[in-house]
This record gives structure tokens, C-alpha cells and sequence, in this order.
């Protein structure tokens, strides 16, 4: 489809401050929102710099969208953080997993993950 993707798997804190009993996941949470706009900051600021530079060969995108499993993780982490949904010029913050604003149920099985 023309897409590049990337993903990314990290944990942004030594394992030694995972470990902690003061470190919760809002914690890593932070730290893994902040590592990633950090980390699509620089797509994007290349993606400026070559639409100056004609001569530049490489294809950066246009877009870069950091995302999270669903909209609840995404609400928390932007709202602990301040930050919108548009924290950068050319990155978004979104979802994989989104809510259609006409489902009205209260329980979604299809939102619920069984092991």
C-alpha cells in the first residue's frame, strides 16, 4: 500500500528503575510517550529539512502517528502528560482501537480481552 511502518518496543527506564516498587505504570506510561515523541520529533524535523533539500533521495513520511492500543490508554497518557493530539507539527497521537461514536452500548464484548 506505500505505507512505511515502523514499531517500536522499548522500555524507556533501566530495567534497575522498572523494578522499583515506587514505579507504577503511569510511570512507564510517561516515559514510553515522552521516548516516542522524542523519537518521531526527529522523523519529522528531517521530513522539514528535506522538503528544503530538492536533492535529498531518501523518502521521509509526511505523517507520523505514535499509537496506543486503545482510546482509554491514550486519554490517560495524554491527559497525565498535557499534551494534544497534535503535540508536534506532523505527528498525531491516536489509537488502534477506536469507539464508533454511534455504538451506544454500555459493555462492548468485542472491547474485552480474554485469556
Amino acid at each position: 500500500d506505500g505505507y512505511k511502518l515502523i514499531e517500536v518496543e522499548f522500555p524507556p527506564l533501566p530495567a534497575q528503575v522498572l523494578e522499583m516498587d515506587d514505579v507504577s505504570a503511569y510511570d512507564v506510561l510517561d516515559a514510553n510517550l515522552n521516548l516516542a515523541l522524542d523519537f518521531a520529533k526527529l522523523f519529522a524535523a528531517k521530513q522539514t529539512k528535506s522538503a528544503e533539500d530538492s536533492d535529498n533521495k531518501i523518502k521521509i513520511p509526511n505523517n507520523i502517528a505514535i499509537l496506543f492500543p486503545d482510546e482509554s490508554e491514550m486519554g490517560i497518557g495524554l491527559e497525565r502528560t498535557d499534551m494534544t493530539k497534535d503535540p508536534y507539527p506532523g505527528v498525531t497521537i491516536s489509537s488502534l482501537r477506536c469507539s464508533d461514536p454511534r455504538d451506544t452500548r454500555f459493555f462492548k464484548p468485542e472491547q474485552t480481552f480474554m485469556a
